[in-house]
């Protein structure tokens, strides 16, 4: 079966494989650097989506995902989501970029 997800969701879990990359290479241990407040993504990725919409899409995402989302619209990357993401993009944070560019106007 192949994941499917709106623009919006896609556009979140690539942001947030790259933080993860970003955090890992920082030296954040991986059970930390896959955590993400409702505000780390929202205010970088997503200022411009209310902070119902901004969470509808960290639900739609965890649902596709299976990861844990708190009630505050934070949420645990797990790794499914981790392995799809390194299978999407082989060269890591080069490649998550360049996806994202195309969502900045």
């Amino acid at each position: 079966m192949e994941l499917v997800l709106t623009k919006d969701a896609q556009k979140l879990v690539a942001a947030a494989y790259k933080e993860y990359l970003e955090k890992r290479k920082a030296g954040v241990d991986k059970t930390n650097a896959k955590h993400f407040t409702c505000k780390e993504l929202h205010e970088k990725y997503f200022d411009d989506f209310s902070l119902r919409d901004y969470k509808e899409t960290v639900a739609e995402m965890c649902r596709a995902f299976h990861c844990s989302m708190y009630m505050d619209g934070g949420f645990m990357l797990n790794d499914f989501a981790i392995v799809y993401m390194e299978n999407r993009f082989k060269n890591g944070i080069a490649d998550a970029l360049s996806f994202l560019a195309q969502f900045i106007p």
